[in-house]
């Protein structure tokens, strides 16, 4: 066989090995769409009413989310907003701290500090845990939710966020009834 011959061959071959890439790459079918049900659509909304909510509480009480009863609740609502669907498909997951709103994440972090704060506080009234199982456990909630989902390290709480879930975390575990075992709402 001449040189020339297989180099002929060798290029069609090389071609229509091209060609059959190019067919697949480009008659390929599209990536399936997203199948966003109505119901999805419906529970996007709610949740988005939800945080609407949730902001006018905030601007309301300077950004604090606070219980009847006095006790904060802002690592509770910052797990709200942590926790935000990106878009109405469930397959999109959570927005996180660095997917969200830019003003969301100022509320966040200030939800944060004023859990800390009041475990301070707290500890500097000579408290040795959070005022209550509750408090310390939804605040840790939205510390660890925050410290995985990409908040800072530092909130300018006086704690960095690893030091406050450490302290939330031990004040949680303090609270816990030694002789029959778990927790109360009280303590």
């Amino acid at each position: 066989m001449s040189a020339r011959r297989l180099i002929s061959s060798r290029a069609a071959r090389m071609g229509a090995l091209l060609f059959a890439l190019s067919l697949t790459t480009f008659t390929a079918p599209a990536p399936a769409q997203a199948q966003v049900t109505r119901f999805h659509q419906d529970v996007y909304d709610a949740i988005q009413r939800g945080l609407d909510y949730l902001r006018r509480v905030g601007v309301r009480t300077g950004g604090r989310y606070v219980h009847r009863n006095g006790r904060g609740m802002d690592g509770l609502a910052a797990v709200v907003f942590l926790d935000q669907p990106r878009s109405p498909d469930p397959r999109d997951g959570f927005s996180g701290f660095r997917g969200m709103p830019p003003l969301d994440r100022v509320a966040v972090i200030r939800m944060l500090r004023a859990c800390v704060e009041e475990e301070n506080t707290l500890r500097a009234a000579g408290n040795s845990v959070f005022l209550s199982t509750y408090s310390a456990g939804q605040c840790l909630m939205g510390l660890a939710r925050a410290r995985v989902s990409g908040a800072p390290g530092n909130i300018g709480a006086g704690l960095t966020l690893d030091q406050a879930i450490q302290v939330a975390a031990t004040s949680l575990v303090d609270s816990g009834d030694p002789q029959r075992g778990g927790w109360t709402y009280g303590g």
